[in-house]
């Protein structure tokens, strides 16, 4: 490997890691209203890519943490007013 080679690869790498969060975000959204063919497609997703595991996981984690939970409850509260 050479120097040259190592950036480029960096960016490859962190460009594919996006494009990977950005589908499991789709998934962990489109899974709200997902109908039985739409989970099998979920489900062969989440087995292609041992990454497509990770991310989604990352994706749960963090759609379900605290301050997301406290940002709807902001704006259910703007919402109302």
């Amino acid at each position: 490997m050479t120097d040259a080679q190592s950036p480029r690869r960096a960016k490859a790498n962190a460009a594919r890691a996006a494009e990977t969060m950005d589908q499991a975000l789709t998934w962990l959204i489109e899974l709200e209203i997902a109908d039985i063919a739409t989970h099998a497609r979920f489900l062969e997703w989440l087995d292609a890519d041992p990454a497509h595991r990770e991310a989604f996981a990352s994706a749960e984690a963090v759609w379900h943490s605290q301050p997301v939970f406290d940002a709807a409850e902001v704006l259910a509260v703007r919402k109302k007013t």
